[in-house]
């Protein structure tokens, strides 16, 4: 009896599990359950909390001091990226504004090898969007754009929805940016058939690779939002391999 429209949900440094939900239009909200029973416990983020009106992507990353870790939480309705205090849940603030280096529309994030943010930017239903890059909290000027870290139509990028660094596919000794692709329909938000992927990107330049997950072979993969290796961190979500 606790969820309305449920979105992502990870594993926090506390080892219970962290749900995205929005219970009521411009009331948005991140349910904590126990780790082991998923028992409610409490509402981590409070409704509304910060300006928190509908996420659909979070994930704890750093805060800028070692050893914490702050949640940064992607908003549907408000087009932010909004961070809050890993261990009380309180609002830290707007880490990256809406509009900042032509972001229109978050959804999945992760925090890159080299400490900075990574947002895939859906944009308005039938644009091609791109991979953004903001500066980490270590970094000088935390949340302020570096730059589109994946140009609009890379490789055939069209609508990005999930992201993560994962294994290295071109031989460099570095992790690479996954990256899932598909189309949607702007009057029906379906996605149209065979237009999914999942694209692979060079970690460190950015530049095109290939299709990981092809569309002429992906198994009827439709419709792709978040993803992760076996071998991601479930709290981080840092790339835990070789």
């Amino acid at each position: 009896g606790q969820f309305t429209m449920a979105h992502a949900v990870t594993f926090g440094p506390d080892g219970n599990l962290y749900v995205g939900d929005r219970p009521a239009p411009g009331q948005g909200k991140i349910s904590r359950f126990d780790g082991l029973t998923g028992t409610f416990i409490d509402d981590f983020v409070p409704a509304g909390s910060g300006g928190l009106s509908h996420p659909v992507g979070h994930l704890f990353g750093p805060s800028g001091i070692p050893g914490q870790l702050d949640l940064y939480v992607s908003d549907e309705d408000t087009f932010n990226v909004l961070r809050y205090d890993g261990t009380t849940g309180a609002f830290v603030g707007t880490f990256v504004a809406a509009g900042s280096g032509g972001l229109e529309f978050p959804f999945g994030m992760t925090f890159g090898p080299d400490g900075n943010l990574y947002v895939a930017d859906v944009g308005y239903l039938g644009e091609t969007r791109a991979i953004l890059r903001y500066q980490g909290p270590a970094r000088p000027s935390p949340g302020a754009f570096i730059d589109a870290f994946v140009p609009a139509g890379s490789g055939g990028l069209r609508q990005p929805l999930g992201l993560l660094f994962g294994p290295d596919g071109n031989g460099d000794g570095q992790q690479d940016l996954y990256v899932n692709s598909q189309v949607i329909d702007p009057r029906t938000f379906d996605t149209l058939p065979r237009t999914s992927s999942v694209k692979r990107y060079d970690g460190v330049t950015g530049a095109y690779i290939d299709d990981f997950v092809p569309i002429a072979s992906n198994g009827g993969l439709h419709g792709p939002n978040l993803m992760t290796f076996t071998q991601t961190d479930p709290v981080t979500l840092e790339y835990l391999g070789d």
